[in-house]
């Protein structure tokens, strides 16, 4: 069996990406490459197999919110999530949140106000407004930034208490 090599802009283009996220993503994934002589210069070669294992990588959702039932009795994934045009965040936004998470939101300990809300389905503004009461208990602005940090083992106790009463 014959393994099959595309060049960079190949590649950049069946993943959908600019050059500087292909390498990014090469590089985090351990896409196996070659390089090709041309001349003097030399060319990256990627294999086709684990570009396109990338992109269907890339295309699943990172989390899908449980805490909170859905009207319908069932979750929405993350992409129902980001086609709802009533939600806050659009498509792209929620997308790159989703990517810019290192560490599944499951796994987090601690979480901002954005990760917060994705993970919970709840809107920021309600998160915020629970976390300034102190109904979040431990939640607090951290670094230069003044940035909010919400404990995840603390917002999963708050929802749970939301769902009871």
């Amino acid at each position: 069996m014959t393994t099959e090599w595309l060049d960079k802009p190949a590649a950049m283009k069946l993943l959908g990406c600019s050059e500087r996220t292909f390498e990014r993503h090469a590089k985090a994934f351990n896409i196996e490459h070659r390089y090709r002589q041309q001349g003097r210069a030399k060319f990256a070669e990627y294999r086709r197999e684990d570009v396109e294992a990338l992109k269907a990588r890339l295309a699943e959702p990172a989390h899908v919110p449980a805490l909170l039932p859905a009207a319908t009795g069932r979750q929405p994934t993350v992409r129902q999530a980001a086609a709802d045009t009533r939600a806050p965040l659009h498509n792209e936004s929620v997308v790159a949140l989703v990517r810019a998470v290192s560490c599944p939101l499951p796994q987090k300990l601690g979480l901002t106000l954005a990760e917060a809300s994705l993970y919970t389905g709840l809107p920021k503004a309600r998160i915020l407004e629970a976390a300034r009461a102190g109904e979040i208990r431990g939640a607090g602005k951290i670094g230069q930034r003044r940035s909010w940090l919400i404990w995840r083992l603390e917002l999963e106790l708050w929802c749970r208490k939301l769902r009871e009463g």
